[in-house]
């Protein structure tokens, strides 16, 4: 563990192979699937024994649809009970978190040329994970591949050792903080390989992107993200987060549930 914090320290990042087992990686895809499986069933679609292939067949059947299942993805059981076990924040621990605090939910990264949303989500450019924590200097995160990653399937790609120049300048965008072309050189980037259960530790100061130039295929992965409760700055400053928690508390939908549909939840169902 002592080469592993060391190479953490020294390049920004570590990969542990075989961080999740083959099994779990299934279990959460398997999740996955259901969710989408149950629209598709619903809507009476064509379904398959392919998580990719049911993706597309709702991705062009019904966007919304799409969107509503890539936005539940995050909370399935057994994505939370894997990310939460004693085995994560161990790694955590040795790479330098005394005190691990989980700022966030997982975020779920799926990308495909077969999937491109309108106007939505396709990848980040170049970015510093440090402006969308704020929280203790030495917070990290982990990226978990739960497919195969190549060099040419959207392999994040990283800037070894940038994580010791600090904040870099930039710019805030939609949906992360742009580093200014100024501060990195292009043949800086190093993609990472990665295969299904294949885990990246990394400073929330390292420099990376997700790789899009002449990209083709399927890729999914999942971060999670760690402050530490017992650094110095972290706890001076009162444990800061950029997170906030909003609840809409109206109904979303008018009429709904109707008390009959209650009712039936706690009433015992014959088997057919």
């Amino acid at each position: 563990m002592k080469d592993l914090k060391n190479k953490y320290n020294r390049d920004g990042f570590v990969i542990v192979e075989n961080f999740l087992s083959a099994e779990e990686v299934q279990q959460i895809l398997k999740q996955f699937d259901r969710l989408i499986f149950q629209k598709l069933n619903q809507k009476k679609l064509r379904v398959t024994p392919d998580l990719f292939e049911n993706l597309k067949i709702q991705f062009s059947e019904n966007l919304d649809d799409y969107l509503a299942s890539l936005r539940s993805f995050s909370r399935i059981e057994a994505l939370n009970r894997i990310l939460n076990n004693e085995k994560v924040y161990e790694y955590a621990r040795q790479i330098g978190i005394e005190f691990p605090t989980v700022p966030t939910s997982p975020v779920v990264h799926l990308i495909s040329d077969s999937l491109k949303i309108p106007g939505g989500y396709f990848g980040q450019g170049v970015h510093q994970d440090w402006t969308s924590m704020q929280g203790s200097l030495n917070s990290l995160g982990v990226w978990i591949a739960l497919t195969d990653v190549s060099e040419n399937c959207f392999p994040v790609e990283v800037i070894p050792k940038s994580h010791l120049g600090g904040i870099a300048e930039g710019e805030v965008k939609a949906d992360y903080f742009e580093i200014n072309p100024k501060c990195y050189r292009e043949e800086d980037f190093v993609p990472v390989k990665m295969k299904k259960g294949t885990a990246m530790f990394f400073s929330s100061f390292l420099i990376h992107r997700t790789g899009l130039n002449n990209m083709k295929g399927f890729r999914v992965g999942v971060s999670y993200r760690f402050d530490d409760g017992a650094e110095e700055t972290f706890v001076k400053r009162g444990y800061p987060t950029v997170y906030k928690r909003t609840v809409e508390r109206k109904l979303l939908e008018t009429g709904f549930p109707k008390n009959e549909q209650v009712l039936e939840q706690f009433m015992e169902k014959e088997n057919t």
